[in-house]
């Protein structure tokens, strides 16, 4: 071929394009970009969501983990709204407090952490339960037992030398309301001070002995047979009111006059270390050695009487004609009932600042299954031995 025309067939096959090899080769590479594009679009994408569901995983792992603390703790307080502190039972204790923004942890160890950021307000709310105690007892001065029948003493009666006159008595057991509402404290023992009641002297002056004894059961001022008695002491009745003389006595026969009382009290005071049992019966007896003790009385109360009782100085027990009015006083020991208000459940909320809201809330089952507000624990107490 001449050298003209080799020359025209290189020019028209270098206008004719790309080789078959060359548009393979492109093919491939652009097939790498797209998938690489659609590759780091996908990942963009999952990235995405994986932040956003970690950032509710986030606020429900930290109430899950609140929830755990408190479920399980020994006991719980929350000193503000934005703190909640949690106790185990060897006393160790952690506390989570919102600080700014952010969630803060605080461990027994010391050592404290955000939990989480961004909030906007953190709530912890308290449902509380009574819990009772009993503290160390204390003693009340009060009236253990009275009889008043009238206000005016209108006469006496004579009870000549060792005739006996007896008085029934009684402590209550309910020490009465307590700091704590509907709570009734109780009384534990009774130690007597005084026994009160209208007596007068008339004619030779001796002892009045005094016993008090344990009774035949309540209401009854009938000594129990064979009862050792409690106290036993005696009066000088030179130191009583003289009683006012009627009719003279016939030949010094003082048993046989007619006298009035005075009509005021006397108080005999009864010798410290006596010790009476709340709800058991017992009997205060008078009986004179010489001369008469008038007792001031009421004859139209009603008799005979079985709560006052009287007997000749070999006789049997015999109820009284008539109602005296007696006041035994004394100091009684009383129990100590005191309330204090523990957490029982936590509610609490997370609000963040993009507006997301978690709720959730725990029972302290030391406290809710506790059977009775005797039971539970209060903060500071420690399990026993």
């Amino acid at each position: 071929m001449p050298p003209l025309c080799r020359n025209r067939v290189r020019t028209v096959r270098a206008a004719s394009g790309f080789t078959l090899l060359e548009l393979l080769a492109a093919l491939v590479l652009g097939a790498l970009l797209v998938t690489a594009g659609a590759s780091a679009a996908a990942s963009f994408s999952q990235t995405v969501a994986r932040l956003q569901t970690e950032s509710v995983d986030t606020y429900d792992s930290v109430l899950a983990r609140m929830t755990r603390d408190v479920r399980y703790a020994w006991w719980v307080e929350t000193p503000a709204a934005d703190r909640l502190q949690v106790s185990d039972e060897q006393g160790r204790l952690t506390e989570y407090s919102r600080v700014g923004d952010s969630l803060l942890v605080r461990r027994p160890s010391g050592h404290q952490g955000a939990l989480v950021s961004g909030l906007s307000s953190v709530g912890f709310d308290p449902q509380r339960l009574l819990r009772l105690r009993e503290r160390r007892g204390h003693s009340v001065t009060r009236t253990i037992w009275s009889l008043a029948p009238t206000p005016t003493i209108s006469g006496g009666m004579n009870l000549a030398s060792h005739e006996t006159i007896s008085f029934f008595v009684m402590g209550h057991s309910d020490g009465g309301p307590s700091a704590v509402d509907g709570v009734r404290d109780q009384v534990l023992e009774i130690e007597p001070t005084s026994f009160s009641l209208p007596i007068a002297r008339a004619g030779a002056t001796g002892t009045l002995d005094v016993k008090i004894v344990p009774a035949f059961g309540p209401g009854y001022a009938y000594p129990r047979p064979g009862g050792t008695a409690l106290a036993s002491f005696s009066v000088d009745m030179a130191g009583l009111p003289a009683a006012v003389v009627l009719v003279p006595p016939v030949l010094g026969n003082w048993a046989g006059g007619v006298y009035a009382h005075p009509g005021r009290m006397t108080s005999l005071a009864i010798p410290a270390g006596v010790k009476l049992q709340p709800g058991v019966a017992y009997a205060v007896t008078l009986m004179p050695r010489a001369g008469v003790l008038v007792v001031g009385a009421d004859a139209n109360l009603g008799g005979p009487r079985l709560d006052i009782m009287t007997r000749t100085a070999a006789g049997a027990w015999h109820g009284s004609p008539g109602a005296v009015s007696y006041v035994l006083t004394g100091t009684a020991f009383v129990t100590n009932t005191e309330g204090a208000s523990v957490v029982g459940q936590v509610r609490m909320r997370l609000q963040t600042t993009s507006g997301i809201e978690r709720v959730g809330s725990a029972g302290v089952l030391s406290q809710v299954l506790a059977e009775n507000p005797w039971l539970g624990v209060l903060p500071g107490e420690e399990p026993g031995p």
